[in-house]
């Protein structure tokens, strides 16, 4: 969108806003678009702006689905209540099976024009880098840290290499995508301030199996994580590795009520036929 229309959809706005505050008499509060703190998905809907909530991430194989089934299933039979009306109640939202993956980056929302510069750069990427092998780690509550409450449910992802090939394919992907990341913001128009540069996160691998409801007390949220330390190791099947030789680039759409869909765009095969970036390039 150009200036000229990041203008008028402003001035739309406020004249609109103008015209309801007369019929309250003139009086109320400013309205959070105007103060710079309007919701990224309603300012990006209110300037027409034709986005994508995108990630990145690695498919999982079909002998990893098998085993976290498997678990899942576990916990669920563990954690679940059946009340006296058949309703099943538990203190976790579980993600369905089709949509396990391991993230490798997440973009948010981006312009729909840009997604082609996006997989172009995608695509420089793979070419950096070899398959690598992964295997499944142990039960991983998130966050780690025992003193926060938890939010997620999920099993880490070990990489089998010595050069951390995983969190280096995951960083390249993080420093391609630096000026991408939630780009609809920039076609916000004024007086939204300027978006802050956030910080590469390391990696920490794993498949969510599952989301803490808020509605979930602090105790029962203790006595889950406690549950877990006491859980023995994962008996992962010795055939139970990922030769991960591809990823790929999704869209996530939320869906009201219902988990949300991911659709795949493109899948980058990870050749190794580029030569590495050089350091601070």
């Amino acid at each position: 969108m150009g200036d000229e229309g990041g203008v008028e959809c402003e001035e739309r706005g406020r004249e609109g806003w103008r015209r309801r505050r007369r019929r309250r008499g003139g009086t109320g509060r400013r309205r959070r678009w105007e103060r710079g703190t309007r919701p990224r998905a309603t300012a990006v809907a209110w300037c027409g702006v034709d986005t994508a909530r995108l990630f990145v991430a690695l498919k999982l194989p079909e002998v990893w689905l098998v085993c976290l089934d498997g678990l899942q299933r576990r916990l669920r039979s563990e954690w679940e209540v059946t009340l006296p009306d058949g309703r099943v109640r538990s203190p976790v939202r579980w993600t369905p099976r089709h949509s396990w993956h391991l993230t490798l980056h997440f973009l948010g929302a981006t312009e729909r024009r840009r997604i082609a510069e996006t997989s172009a750069r995608l695509t420089q990427v793979a070419r950096q880098h070899r398959p690598m092998q992964l295997t499944l780690g142990e039960l991983l509550p998130l966050p780690p840290d025992a003193a926060q409450r938890l939010r997620v449910l999920s099993v880490a992802v070990r990489d089998g290499s010595e050069s951390g090939a995983l969190s280096s394919l995951a960083t390249d992907i993080q420093e391609a995508m630096v000026d991408m990341d939630g780009d609809a913001l920039e076609a916000m128009p004024p007086p939204t301030p300027p978006r802050r540069r956030r910080p590469l996160a390391p990696l920490l691998p794993h498949v969510t199996l599952g989301r803490v409801r808020d509605r979930t007390d602090d105790d029962t949220c203790a006595r889950l994580r406690a549950h877990l330390e006491t859980l023995p190791p994962l008996p992962w099947s010795p055939e139970a590795l990922m030769i991960a030789d591809a990823f790929c680039l999704f869209e996530s759409q939320l869906e009201e009520g219902s988990a949300p869909v991911y659709t795949e765009l493109a899948a980058y095969v990870l050749s190794g036929d580029a030569p590495m970036h050089a350091p601070g390039a």
